[in-house]
């Protein structure tokens, strides 16, 4: 799939949603034998069972050093992505997270047509950032809303 991606003429190939670290550096090494830039996101799942955040914390890294440009953590509820993101900040190079609305209680989900949801998911992704994530989104069950408000705050700093 990477050399297909590459052949097309893609700028980036992003191997995301790996709930398994060796499954996930197989497909990263395969996209940067392409010689592309890549990018590595694991996932924990929406409850945050499927990996640890030290689990992900020690592929990260080996994703660094196996050619990764950044690492990521994604399709992992908001409420839970701090610890991963943190995980990330030693892998040594740009990492962040778009996590997902996690549990419909938790409000993040676009079809509760909440526009404090997006501000309660501002508040996660600011979390990212403090925690020095320089790549933020959103992922499954948010919608262009939450991009939007992450987008009008992050023009905002600068």
């Amino acid at each position: 799939m990477a050399r297909a991606l590459a052949e097309a003429g893609v700028d980036l190939i992003v191997c995301e949603t790996f709930p398994h670290t060796g499954e996930g550096l197989i497909a990263l090494e395969e996209a940067v034998a392409t010689g592309l830039p890549v990018w590595m996101a694991f996932t924990a799942g929406p409850e945050g069972d499927l990996l640890t955040p030290h689990e992900v914390a020690l592929a990260a890294r080996e994703a660094a050093n196996r050619g990764a440009r950044a690492v990521l953590i994604n399709c992992t509820a908001a409420s839970r992505t701090l610890p991963y993101v943190e995980g990330l900040a030693h892998a040594g190079v740009p990492f962040g997270a778009y996590a997902n609305a996690g549990d419909p209680a938790e409000r993040f989900n676009e079809a509760v047509g909440d526009p404090e949801s997006e501000i309660d998911y501002l508040r996660h992704a600011c979390a990212w950032l403090a925690a020095g994530a320089t790549i933020v989104g959103s992922c499954c069950g948010t919608g262009p809303g939450h991009i939007r408000v992450l987008a009008e705050h992050l023009g905002s700093l600068g």
